[in-house]
């Protein structure tokens, strides 16, 4: 579990662009962390419209990492959201879509879009 966590950290890390060295070990975790919070506290992390949670699509490609299905990615949410957004999510017990900026890439987008989520989340 510690591995998918530390795994999940570095994908919004790479997700996000952010340039981040990653030196001692004893700064590792600070810095993941902080990515962390800040990518969920984004509305390109985690968005909640007209009650519905909306998420990158980071969360569908890597959920296992995220602990696997709704569930999981929720739960990581919770874990790094700020106190506004965690209170919405309390609210919340499925994943509504996902969503990715393919313009954050300099390279064109793949053929495959981003699954569409319907009624009972994964």
């Amino acid at each position: 579990a510690a591995t998918a966590t530390l795994r999940s950290r570095y994908h919004i890390l790479g997700i996000s662009q952010r340039a981040v060295k990653i030196g001692p070990a004893d700064n590792r975790t600070a810095l993941l962390d902080r990515g962390a919070r800040e990518f969920v506290n984004h509305p390109r992390g985690a968005r909640i419209i007209a009650g519905k949670l909306q998420v990158s699509s980071i969360y569908d490609w890597f959920e296992a990492d995220f602990g696997g299905g709704d569930a999981g990615v929720i739960s990581h949410l919770r874990q790094y959201a700020q106190a506004d957004l965690r209170a919405s999510l309390e609210q919340i017990d499925e994943i509504d879509n996902d969503h990715y900026d393919w313009e954050l890439n300099t390279t064109e987008a793949p053929t495959k879009p981003s699954r569409r989520r319907s009624g009972g989340g994964s």
